[in-house]
């Protein structure tokens, strides 16, 4: 069995347009460093001077602040519920000072473009090596595994959520910037857990697992 991303995507959202007018800036990408015109080591008031206020806004039993800026409401089915998430621009401060950004958004990309749309063996085959984290969510929707593949190097991660077996085709939810040299920040309340869902190409269909 094999897990798909648990969410979809969807065609570029203002968000991204608002971000990148605000800073005068393209939607490059650059690991370690920035995401468009929101950059590592940046104050909450120049984040907001910048996107200006969040959509909403949490705070971290580990200290760390977070804000979202969400872009236009997607489709909903019949039901009402909606079809793939909002475009989301997540940042993550600690000290008052941006820590991470994270986006789901393939408007950005980095000069060697890899963004949302890139598989997991794309970013092996851009950064090298990368640590695997994995983290078990119980939400209330139903439990999942958490997964962060990281190049603390480049100061880059793929994360994405699963329920099942999955190789290394999988396209993350979100792309994480962060620090070079340190670790990724996974979203608080998951418990560590091995990393061992991931399975070689080619044989998901073979009774792996």
């Amino acid at each position: 069995m094999i897990s798909s991303n648990i969410r979809c995507f969807i065609p570029v959202v203002p968000l991204v347009l608002v971000l990148a007018n605000a800073g005068r800036a393209d939607n490059v990408v650059v690991p370690g460093e920035r995401v468009g015109a929101v950059r590592l080591g940046a104050t909450i008031a120049q984040v907001h001077q910048l996107l200006g206020q969040p959509t909403k806004s949490a705070k971290w039993k580990s200290g760390e602040t977070q804000d979202s800026f969400l872009g236009t409401k997607p489709p909903v089915d019949e039901y009402g519920v909606e079809k793939s998430p909002r475009r989301n621009l997540t940042v993550i401060y600690r000290a008052g000072k941006v820590v991470q950004i994270e986006f789901n958004s393939p408007a950005f990309r980095t000069s060697k473009g890899i963004s949302v749309t890139s598989s997991l063996r794309d970013f092996r085959r851009t950064y090298g090596p990368l640590k695997p984290y994995a983290y078990g969510m119980d939400l209330d929707e139903g439990g999942y595994v958490a997964y962060y593949y990281d190049s603390a190097a480049n100061g880059i991660a793929s994360s994405f959520g699963t329920q099942d077996y999955f190789d290394a085709t999988i396209k993350p939810e979100e792309v994480r910037i962060h620090k070079r040299g340190t670790k990724v920040l996974p979203d608080p309340g998951g418990k560590p857990q091995a990393a061992k869902d991931e399975v070689p190409v080619g044989t998901l269909n073979k009774g792996a697992g």
